[in-house]
């Protein structure tokens, strides 16, 4: 054949540069250490005890130390209706035989409304969801989310009170016209007549649920003031500045990447007034976290964003591309005119845009986010990573939510039908409890909103993708 076995003997050639290295030890000794020990004892000694007298400890009310007449003539004036109701009180039977089981279980959920108002035109659909303060007036923000260019649908925001003896389905009890699509709303804290509500072509504005001629009471109208895109968030949130809980300002998020807070006075102008403003960049993001690759100076659009409720300078802020950012409105700020980020610490994040976060109310640190990569996250605010990840297998996740009275508790809607709900105390095969529904469930950025009302009991709406019901 062509080709033999050849055996080669082995070449060797020793280093020119290198020595063999040696190995020496070497000894050394420290000189001794010398020590002395000595003892003192003090001359004098002396002790002292003391006693203190025994007090005793009385208190005082500021209702015991009122003498006033103004309230001897209050007591007097209502003493006889507090005590006829408190005698029919004892007469009523109403609550015989109910005892009140706070750690009831209930695994069950149940359609209570379904509410569509027949008058609006069936390609609009529900962009967003919020219960008033009272927990029994629900707004519903009709709109689209497969925008062309410029918005041009003709939206509505409906309001219906769930509370009521005999609840239309079919007709909302307040309905307000816009000409741009409605993106989303929220209810004041305090005032229950109060709605916020932004909208695609960037315009924020308030209503009056009261007033018969105007509903609308301010807005920020369209410019270089405003939101340059869709706004995507409204939130009420207590005033950064003010020491007072009860003074609130608004804020909004949109797709530009803009976060404003505008200064709301009912009692003065109708124009919203800008106070403060943060841009999220890419910039602030580290680069072996960033998704995209973006110009550094390149805002990310914002979809949604949540408060911290021990913190009410610190929130979450998801995006368009899946980032999760924890954020703060402390972060160092230029003054008026100027828009810095507000950005400090970012997560692992989503891999497909997040349309739903929510902080915890019973843990500081916890918080949860969903996202079109078909998974629920649950995250604590001092780690990157998240601390667990949830599939349904139902598609795409376009909100989620935690239960206002129950803390281990939680709710996600797919586009596949689904509402979930989740009780992570529970092992992983007994966590979900699923209702079925007969339509598509809340596109994109429709929210789940928990109503926490006077009782234990909780309800929950969810907007569908077609026809506007809820």
């Amino acid at each position: 054949s062509m080709f033999t076995d050849a055996e080669i003997d082995v070449a060797s050639f020793e280093s020119c540069w290198r020595k063999q290295r040696s190995v020496k030890d070497d000894a050394t000794q420290t000189s001794e250490i010398l020590t002395d020990d000595r003892e003192v004892q003090s001359v004098v000694l002396a002790a002292i005890e003391t006693q203190t007298e025994f007090v005793e400890e009385t208190r005082h009310t500021a209702l015991a130390d009122d003498k006033s007449e103004k309230l001897v003539e209050f007591l007097r004036r209502v003493e006889a209706n507090v005590c006829a109701q408190l005698e029919k009180n004892l007469q009523s039977h109403a609550f015989d035989g109910y005892d009140v089981q706070w750690s009831d279980e209930f695994t069950s959920v149940s359609c209570l409304h379904t509410l569509h108002h027949a008058a609006l035109s069936s390609h609009l659909q529900c962009t967003d969801l919020s219960w008033n303060c009272s927990g029994s007036v629900l707004a519903v923000a009709y709109g689209r989310f497969d925008h062309k260019g410029s918005s041009s649908h003709q939206s509505f925001l409906c309001t219906w009170n769930v509370d009521r003896r005999v609840v239309n389905s079919n007709k909302a009890d307040v309905t307000i016209e816009l000409s741009s699509s409605l993106m989303c709303v929220e209810f004041h804290p305090r005032l229950p007549s109060i709605i916020a509500g932004g909208t695609f072509s960037g315009e924020v504005m308030i209503w009056d649920t009261t007033r018969e001629d105007e509903a609308m009471v301010a807005s920020s109208g369209i410019g270089d003031e405003s939101h340059k895109e869709a706004v995507m968030k409204v939130l009420w949130i207590s005033d950064p500045h003010s020491r007072s809980s009860d003074k609130f300002v608004l804020l909004t998020a949109g797709s530009d990447g803009r976060i404003l807070l505008w200064q709301f006075n009912e009692k003065s102008s109708h124009r919203l007034k800008v106070i403060q403003r943060y841009v999220l960049l890419t910039e602030s993001v580290p680069r072996r976290m960033r998704i995209s690759k973006a110009a550094g100076d390149s805002p990310m659009g914002i979809t949604c964003l949540s408060f911290s409720h021990e913190n009410k300078n610190q929130f979450i802020a998801c995006t368009e591309n899946g980032g999760v950012f924890k954020c703060s409105l402390s972060a160092d700020h230029l003054g008026l005119g100027k828009e810095c980020c507000p950005i400090t610490f970012a997560f692992v994040a989503h891999h497909g845009p997040v349309y739903s976060v929510d902080c915890s109310r019973f843990h500081r640190n916890l918080f949860v986010t969903s996202s079109t990569d078909m998974t629920i996250r649950l995250y604590n605010m001092l780690q990157s990573k998240p601390l667990m990840s949830i599939e349904p297998g139902a598609g795409y996740v376009f909100c989620s939510g935690w239960s206002p009275i129950r803390p281990m508790v939680l709710a996600g809607a797919t586009g596949d039908k689904q509402l979930l709900f989740y009780d992570l105390r529970v092992r992983a095969t007994d966590q979900q409890v699923t209702c079925s529904c007969n339509r598509v469930l809340c596109r994109k950025v429709a929210s789940l909103q928990s109503q926490q009302s006077n009782t234990r009991k909780e309800f929950t709406a969810y907007s569908s993708m077609q026809n506007g019901i809820v």
